[in-house]
């Protein structure tokens, strides 16, 4: 069988000082009493059900991206229904269902009930992938990082829902994490009057669009 990798590009991989921030920490140690529910629960919230767009892979890798890197559970919340349909793309996970209008947009009130009941329970809230333009999914949002009790990592169709409020930085309250690629990026820049270049200078970039949401 013909080796994937080869040359260049193996030695990349096997060098763990191939990229200049060298080679990542090693994860904390785990006690050996532990069991799932000592190491905490991620909600993810995502997916996509309306009749021209179906995106239900990113919040199933996200959940489990979570339950690799450590996390003891996972839950995901997405639109009814696919919910069945994420949950066999990860299993290890389990389900809260949005409940959606006919036409697969989410209905804001009934979701942001069934977040209150989930967010209880999850020590971090991972909020945007594959989560579409769909009617209720700014309420949804903004439902999130407006609370103050669990960080937030938001991605994807998150940041551009953010990028569409006029003054977001007034809407966060959670502790945020955001996760733009260079477009994302200059979407909420341009909301947020930034004007650092992302692809020039990224430390600086990421500086400005924290300080000026109101982060660390």
């Amino acid at each position: 069988m013909k080796d994937p990798l080869k040359g260049p590009l193996k030695d990349r991989v096997n060098d763990p000082e191939a990229d200049e921030a060298g080679p990542l920490p090693a994860l904390p140690s785990r006690p050996a009493d532990g069991h799932k529910g000592t190491f905490g629960t991620a909600l993810v919230i995502g997916g996509c059900a309306t009749p021209t767009r179906r995106m239900l892979g990113a919040p199933a890798l996200t959940a489990s991206g979570a339950l690799r890197t450590g996390r003891g559970l996972a839950q995901i919340m997405c639109p009814q229904p696919i919910v069945d349909h994420v949950l066999t793309l990860c299993p290890s996970a389990t389900g809260w269902a949005l409940p959606v209008e006919p036409d697969g947009s989410i209905v804001a009130h009934e979701a942001a009930e069934l977040f209150d009941e989930a967010v209880q329970k999850a020590s971090v809230i991972a909020i945007g992938p594959g989560l579409g333009d769909a009617d209720g999914v700014i309420p949804l949002v903004l439902r999130a990082v407006g609370q103050t009790e669990t960080p937030v990592v938001a991605d994807a169709d998150a940041l551009n829902a953010l990028a569409d409020l006029r003054d977001v930085a007034k809407d966060v309250r959670a502790a945020l994490i955001v996760t733009p690629h260079p477009g994302e990026y200059r979407r909420l820049a341009k909301n947020l009057e930034i004007t650092a270049d992302p692809l020039a200078d990224r430390n600086r970039a990421a500086e400005a669009l924290a300080q000026r949401a109101g982060q660390r």
